[in-house]
């Protein structure tokens, strides 16, 4: 996954550079959460480039140049000090999942990577670490953060705006039966067991789903992400990979046709 985009309007910073940056320094170390079989953690305790190095390994395309790798690495670094804590009710810092940052093994690129940068994070206004956020791939234009996560911020150098770099891929389509989202939305709190129709009833700014129309459920409403996320979360995330679609339907079979992912 590649970070969502640069700080234009901010600026790089070295940890313990800044005066109101305290945030840490390089030698930081994090607790990350190690996903096991059946949904339990091993704690592992890992020094912050160390950590660095192996996120780039998991979330970096393999064949990404050393100047990318070292603008990811960046990008990761201040989205693990930002977000350091979030998982502090389990016991550590951050998981290795893609609820965090994911981690695999370290490669020779990625370690020369995260040293180069070793230290260096995103600010804001001089204070305050940068929010950055991810994605597969924007389909040919990015989201402002609340419309995927709600109550998000949006920072002013995260606008929606085209994305060549993404361009419009990847292209992809799934068809799913009526009874598949009727028991993906009804493990989400629907209710009602006849789905009669889904209906796209508006877009956001970006052209993607805001609201879907359900004939039949209850509550009769639900959001593009609170739809993907449902059907993900039930059937898998294969399905409906991003909430830039069109919705076909034949008989009690819906086809789900759009671009990008995650």
């Amino acid at each position: 996954m590649l970070a969502r985009r640069a700080l234009p309007a901010g600026r790089l910073a070295r940890l313990g550079a800044t005066p109101d940056l305290h945030h840490g320094l390089p030698g930081e170390q994090l607790r990350v959460g190690i996903l096991k079989p059946g949904g339990e953690y091993t704690i592992v305790t890992l020094p912050l480039e160390t950590y660095v190095s192996r996120v780039l390994a998991g979330e970096a395309a393999r064949d990404s140049p050393p100047a990318a790798l070292e603008a990811l690495a960046i990008t990761v670094r201040t989205f693990a000090l930002a977000n350091r804590g979030r998982h502090h009710a389990d016991g550590f810092d951050l998981c290795d999942q893609t609820h965090c940052q994911v981690l695999r093994p370290a490669t020779a690129g990625t370690e020369r990577a995260a040293n180069a940068t070793a230290g260096r994070v995103l600010v804001f206004h001089d204070k305050a670490l940068a929010s950055v956020f991810y994605s597969a791939s924007c389909g040919g234009r990015t989201e402002i953060p609340s419309a995927v996560w709600p109550g998000a911020e949006n920072p002013s150098y995260l606008p929606s705006h085209r994305d060549a770099a993404c361009g419009g891929a990847p292209l992809w389509s799934a068809e799913l039966r009526s009874s598949e989202l009727v028991r993906a939305l009804r493990a989400a709190g629907f209710a009602g067991t006849t789905l009669r129709d889904v209906r796209i009833a508006s877009r956001n700014a970006s052209g993607r789903v805001a609201r879907l129309r359900v004939v039949g459920l209850r509550p009769d409403r639900i959001s593009g992400q609170e739809l993907r996320v449902a059907v993900g979360r039930t059937l898998g995330w294969q399905y409906i990979k991003s909430t830039v679609f069109e919705i076909q339907k034949n008989g009690d079979l819906y086809r789900f046709s759009g671009r990008g992912s995650g």
